[in-house]
């Protein structure tokens, strides 16, 4: 048998396994040649012959050249057999052919026999010869299955069975070793005689493996699987998914995160295993931390705060800190104040933005808030109460010459002069802990309204960014108290400062003043409001948007009710709404006026409708007063 170095591989690994199988503990080869071959058969001994080539051509291709004294050949049992002449070789297997022929004179046909497998040795004798001829690849039997096996003769049967007494002689190599092949699994993928192949490959089928569609947390999920029916889930995975057998699948809260299910199905008539992948993604909100600021620290100041108070109308102002600063533990830098004053009327409304870039800010924002509401009650009974029904006389001959009266002589000296002292009471702060007055940056808004012979003044006054606006739902009017007051360049905006009083035109124009028989909200807040919810100038002063964001945004979740119980904490999480890229901080001033007779008499008749009336029906008239106008 000529083997070729390309071949080795392969047949290293069918050879050995060739072996074992004939010889089932190893090699056959009797330590002494004279000793061994009286118990050996026919094919045992072709066995060896074959041994003996394979070994003699490794040798070759190990060491082209061997030497005569290596020990290793010299001592080897192939080595012994190489010595043997042809001669002697031939005279033996014609007197082991004689003998047969005495003992047995007809070779009996082969025939099938269906027993058992006896021992090792009976697999050994049967295979041997079949391996040799290289018709067949060598079978093992199990040990739990019966081997039908055709042996090649009586004589190769008997004399695979070692003789009596022999147990512990050469005979006891026939023997069933411990190390036996086990039992064939037809699950292995095996190649050319049995020989198992690496990297195997499971024996059952991979499932089919499809994408579903990406969800969001917190949002309903639903989709659709194509091309196939009969659909079962097996393993969700986790997600509480329902999928119908025709491929709707629904679901609803689940967590952000990548699953596994596993689902059987139907494809073109045929069983199959679905793998189906599924992502999550998550909410941008669940991605936000919110660490407590420091409250022992030096200016601290709380997270959030609420405050309620009325007089002619219900005044809420609500603060909290904006996910930007609470994702890094910072302190909040708006700040507001509120007054209804029962005695004169007057509703105050303060809000401050703390400049984000100035590190002492959200004491600036609390200096100035402070400062204008001491500074304002004064000042309001000093020179705007004398003379305010006076002035209010010439308001029906010309509005816009009795504005700029009333801007000049009563607003001018009261509300620019407050917001002076707040600036001034920061520098006077920065100056004490020796910093300077920048690191105190913030804005101001400041708006005040009173009741006066049945008809509502208000006034306000701004410096940097934010909002003050009117707003009536019943007339669909916006008022806008206010200006875009940008810095130097765009994206920034104006900080209280007293540079900023120096040009008397510029400060009168940031005072704002309107009279009006009703209104449905005074409010002032920080950018932190008005960019998500007016984005724009034009946003700020159309009445629809107002309408919407009213109606259908603040008080779909806010009770305005002064004896609202939960007031505080709806305010509060309205203030967290969600708006893509606006994290800061969100501080809101509300005036809402008591409810007139008009209002009373619209919530009667929608509490109370007429025969034939659906209760919402007066609602969807608009014949409702807006749930503003009632605190």
């Amino acid at each position: 048998m000529n083997r070729s170095p390309e071949q080795k591989t392969y047949e290293d690994i069918a050879f050995r396994f060739f072996v074992t199988t004939l010889c089932c503990n190893g090699c056959r080869v009797p330590s002494s040649i004279p000793d061994g071959l009286e118990n050996l058969t026919e094919e045992e001994l072709t066995v060896l012959a074959y041994l003996q080539e394979v070994s003699r051509e490794r040798s070759i291709i190990a060491d082209p050249e061997p030497e005569d004294d290596d020990p290793a050949v010299a001592d080897s049992s192939f080595g012994e057999m190489e010595q043997e002449e042809p001669d002697e070789q031939r005279e033996r297997h014609e007197q082991d052919e004689q003998n047969k022929t005495v003992a047995d004179p007809v070779t009996p046909e082969p025939e099938i026999i269906d027993q058992p497998a006896t021992s090792a040795e009976e697999n050994m004798a049967i295979e041997g010869n079949d391996a040799l001829d290289g018709e067949e690849t060598p079978a093992v039997a199990s040990d739990d299955e019966t081997d039908t096996s055709i042996p090649l003769n009586a004589l190769a049967v008997e004399s695979a069975a070692p003789p009596a007494g022999e147990a512990n002689g050469d005979a006891a190599c026939h023997q069933k070793s411990h190390n036996a092949l086990p039992a064939e699994d037809n699950t292995v993928i095996k190649g050319p005689g049995g020989i198992v192949k690496t990297g195997l490959e499971e024996s059952y089928s991979e499932p089919e493996r499809i994408n579903l569609k990406n969800g969001r947390s917190r949002q309903p999920y639903e989709t659709v699987i194509q091309g196939y029916s009969g659909i079962e889930i097996t393993d969700d995975g986790g997600t509480g998914l329902s999928i119908s057998p025709d491929g709707n699948v629904s679901g609803h809260d689940i967590q952000a995160g990548e699953y596994t299910l596993f689902l059987k199905a139907v494809k073109q008539g045929e069983p199959v295993v679905i793998r189906a992948r599924l992502s999550i993604i998550p909410d941008p909100r669940d991605l936000w931390k919110t660490i407590a600021s420091d409250q022992n620290a030096p200016m601290a100041k709380p997270d959030q705060d609420f405050d309620c108070q009325t007089g002619e109308g219900l005044v809420i102002a609500a603060s909290k800190r904006g996910r930007s600063h609470a994702q890094e533990g910072k302190y909040r830098d708006d700040d507001f104040r509120i007054r209804a004053d029962t005695d004169t009327g007057w509703h105050i409304l303060i809000v401050a933005d703390g400049a984000g870039s100035a590190d002492l800010s959200r004491e600036g924002s609390r200096i100035a808030c402070e400062t204008v509401m001491e500074a304002l009650p004064a000042l309001l009974a000093e020179k705007v109460d004398p003379w305010l029904e006076e002035t209010l006389v010439r308001y029906a001959a010309d509005p816009d010459a009795w504005a700029t009266e009333v801007r000049c002589d009563l607003l001018y000296p009261v509300l620019p002069e407050a917001a002076l002292r707040a600036a001034r009471a920061i520098e006077d702060k920065a100056a004490e802990i020796k910093q300077d007055p920048s690191a105190f940056s913030t804005t101001i808004v400041i708006a005040i309204c009173r009741k006066v012979a049945d008809r509502w003044f208000s006034a306000s006054f701004t410096v940097g960014d934010g909002g003050v606006a009117l707003f009536d739902a019943k007339s669909d009017r916006v008022t806008v108290m206010c200006r875009a007051d940008s810095g130097e360049f765009a994206g920034q905006t104006r900080f209280l400062a007293s540079t900023e009083f120096r040009d008397p035109h510029a400060v009168m124009g940031r005072v704002f003043v309107d009279l009006c028989d009703s209104f449905t909200v005074l409010a002032a807040m920080t950018d932190g409001i008005t960019d998500p919810k007016f984005p724009t100038d034009a946003a700020f002063a159309n009445a629809g948007i107002w309408a919407d964001f009213w109606t259908n945004d603040l008080c779909a979740q806010v009770d305005l009710d002064a004896h609202n119980d939960a007031l505080e904490d709806q305010m509060m999480a309205w203030l967290d709404f969600w708006s893509r890229g606006n994290h800061d901080d969100r501080t809101i001033a509300l005036m809402v006026p008591k409810q007139n007779e008009q209002t009373l008499a619209t919530k009667k008749a929608v509490a109370e409708p007429q025969e034939g009336q659906s209760p919402n029906s007066a609602a969807q008239d608009g014949t409702d007063g807006n749930r503003a106008d009632a605190p």
